[in-house]
Order: C-alpha cells, then structure tokens, then sequence
C-alpha cells in the first residue's frame, strides 16, 4: 500500500471515535482531499468513508460482545452521532440490528 494510504488507515483506526472529516483523514495523509479519495479508492477499493465506517462497525461488534455498554454507549463510542444512523448501518453491515 502507499505509505499516503497507510497513514490515513492508521488515523481512522486510531481516531474512529473522534468526528471525522475527508479533510481531517486526507491531512493524515498529507493530500488534498479530492486526489487523497482517488488515491485511497484505488489502493483500497473502497471510499474512505466507507472504510471509516467499516472500521467503526467492527469495533462496536467488539464491544457489543464483549462488553457491557448499551447500544446507545456503544454507538457514541464508536463515533456515530445519531443512534439511529448507528442502527441502520451496522443492520446494513452485518445483517441484523445491535
């Protein structure tokens, strides 16, 4: 992978509780946004943003598992705003709700 695309990998799982812009991961991998999103998109095959919310679904089944935070915890924990938005994507993502 571009040592670019490593960088801003490395910001999302470090980051993915934090509120975060294309611009903020596109700065991690010192690029504008628009040739960074090409950039991540051919290196990885998907967008940042859908990469970002990858990440962020994985962790909340982690902490689903194995912790004791209620859906709504484990939604702001992982850096969703709405619980609703949560809800949708990780049904979306895996198949059934939180």
């Amino acid at each position: 992978m571009n040592s670019a695309v490593d960088r801003a990998v490395t910001c999302m799982w470090q980051r993915y509780r934090d509120p975060l812009s294309l611009s903020d991961i596109a700065q991690s991998a010192t690029l504008g946004r628009f040739h960074f999103t090409r950039v991540f998109k051919e290196q990885t095959g998907v967008s940042p943003g859908q990469f970002l919310a990858t990440v962020r679904i994985y962790q909340a089944k982690r902490m689903l598992l194995v912790g004791s935070m209620s859906v709504a915890g484990v939604s702001s924990a992982v850096g969703y705003g709405s619980l609703r938005s949560f809800t949708g994507h990780f049904t979306d993502s895996v198949g059934i709700s939180p």
